[in-house]
């Protein structure tokens, strides 16, 4: 089983006219989004199942990606996926929709605790930039510390 742990990708500053929900994606993130997409497609041919928070810069980055690969299923957007989402929600969800290969689009540093979580018995905090994808693969059924970091794509630089 594979997991691909996905930040969302660079998106409009926070200020006080604006809800952190509302928060949109920039052009410059989308045009960063779309080029690591293609770097992407060279090891990920598709995804089970997309899932991303409900936060409308995370649905935003899942909506393109899906668009990309040209998943034709619903995005699954899950509120356990939101700012301050754990290692126990990507268990608990993996564990209910028993795919192989499952992308999550959240934030940090929930994800940076997250990898640190999956594929070690530290705790750690991995900073994980926006736009960058991290495959951590599984031989049977997802636990903590189990397991292995495949590969973590910085976003491409455009």
């Amino acid at each position: 089983m594979n997991i691909y742990l996905i930040r969302h990708t660079k998106a409009e500053a926070a200020t006080h006219l604006k809800k952190d929900r509302e928060r949109e994606l920039t052009e410059e993130g989308i045009k960063i989004l779309k080029a690591s997409i293609e770097v992407w497609k060279k090891s990920i041919d598709s995804y089970d199942f997309i899932l991303s928070s409900p936060f409308k810069r995370a649905l935003q980055t899942a909506k393109i990606i899906a668009e990309s690969y040209n998943y034709k299923d619903e995005i699954i957007c899950d509120s356990s996926l939101s700012p301050g989402s754990t290692v126990n929600t990507i268990i608990q969800l993996v564990e209910s929709l028993k795919g192989e290969r499952m992308a999550f689009i959240g934030h940090q540093p929930d994800i940076g605790f997250q990898v640190s979580s999956l594929i070690s018995n530290s705790e750690f905090n991995q900073k994980v930039s926006p736009a960058s994808l991290i495959n951590i693969s599984f031989d049977d059924n997802l636990k903590v510390g189990q397991g292995t970091l495949k590969f973590l794509l910085p976003p491409v630089i455009v």
